[in-house]
């Protein structure tokens, strides 16, 4: 028995939208996107990393955060804290003096960090705040934050 083609069609359809749900993103924020839609080429992104500390209540965890440049002060980041297995990712704004974001993780306790961060020293230093929201309630916390030296600007010694 031959598949009506109209059946194939509609069940390609629901399949494509299905693939597409999570990343629908607007086109004009989305270098990707754009580059599929040809309004320009993919250009990729400037990546800075950050370590530093988060201080919740008497504790302090170590944490790292990369900061991944889309399109003018537009960022996606990804902050890690091995101490508690923690990784959450978002979106933010990044100028000269301020790192703003807005990040999710998943396990068994999703939830969000707001992260806002003053930055000095040309944005390689910060001070900032973070409030988190999970599954065990809301919790606020002192960040602090320093850029790793780029490997490609550390100084250069030679051998003698």
């Amino acid at each position: 028995m031959r598949t009506p083609p109209a059946l194939l069609i509609g069940a390609l359809t629901i399949f494509t939208a299905c693939t597409r749900v999570g990343s629908i993103r607007p086109v004009a924020a989305d270098p990707v996107l754009r580059a599929e839609s040809g309004e320009s080429k993919r250009e990729v992104p400037r990546r800075e990393d950050f370590e530093g500390l988060l201080h919740l209540g008497v504790e302090a965890f170590v944490l790292s955060l990369q900061v991944d440049h889309l399109e003018g002060d537009v960022v996606e980041a990804m902050l890690r804290i091995d101490d508690l297995g923690l990784e959450a990712t978002g979106e933010g704004t990044f100028a000269p003096d301020r790192l703003r974001l807005s990040l999710r993780y998943g396990g068994t306790c999703e939830g969000t960090l707001v992260v806002a961060v003053r930055l000095s020293e040309g944005g390689h230093v910060g001070d900032g705040m973070v409030e988190a929201e999970d599954c065990t309630g809301r919790e606020s916390g002192a960040l602090t934050l320093a850029r790793r030296p780029d490997a490609s600007t550390r100084p250069q010694v030679r051998p003698r």
